[in-house]
């Protein structure tokens, strides 16, 4: 009888001792998951923060809109400072702003200045608005202007014109005879922003490549 109780009692020990065992193994993957469930929150947080810097920094530019004297003194202020790139989003439009943060977040990864402002119908700029000195390249997101805007801008400028665009409307004033210079992407089965991330997104690829 006494064995059998010696037996028993040491049984109920090593059963206690792998329950202690065991919990502390689930406790350690309770914080290890705890820890990596943290770990991605952060990661998630820095993402959402730089985002929501971005979206600021093109938030901000709206005071620029339209034809205004600020829009007028900011191109003036990139000419002074050769700025090369231009990049004009149709306003008010989602995809317009979201192709402005793409293009935004483009420029700023590789460090080139790059100059953004709204564009609408309402108070457009004009041509002779846009022809600064040292300007090398033209987008124009989720529109293409007025009829011969992206033309005479390459012309007079000697600059390259990207335009995105997913409306049918605009299929007309796509010929065969536009300046070498000037590109449009227009497909009617993608919004223009999923265009335009597809295309920087390409070209940061390009440039990031060994070859």
């Amino acid at each position: 009888q006494i064995e059998r109780e010696e037996t028993g009692a040491k049984e109920k020990e090593t059963v206690t001792v792998r329950q202690s065992v065991a919990l502390c193994e689930g406790e350690r993957a309770r914080l290890c998951l705890v820890s990596e469930k943290n770990q991605n929150q952060i990661i998630m947080i820095r993402k959402w923060w730089r985002t929501k810097w971005a979206l600021g920094q093109i938030l901000r530019l709206r005071g620029r809109g339209f034809r205004s004297d600020a829009a007028l003194e900011a191109i003036s202020k990139a000419g002074e400072e050769r700025v090369k790139n231009l990049t004009l989003y149709n306003y008010p439009s989602p995809s317009g702003s979201l192709s402005a943060l793409f293009a935004h977040l483009f420029h700023f990864h590789l460090n080139l200045p790059c100059l953004l402002l709204p564009f609408s119908s309402v108070e457009p700029l004009r041509v002779e608005d846009l022809c600064i000195e040292g300007l090398e390249r033209v987008y124009l997101l989720d529109f293409l202007g007025p009829k011969g805007f992206a033309d005479a801008l390459s012309r007079r400028s000697s600059c390259e014109v990207i335009g995105f665009d997913h409306r049918k409307s605009v299929l007309g004033q796509i010929t065969s005879d536009h300046p070498d210079k000037v590109t449009f992407y227009v497909d009617l089965e993608k919004s223009s922003s999923t265009a335009a991330y597809e295309y920087f997104s390409s070209k940061l690829v390009d440039l990031n490549s060994p070859d």
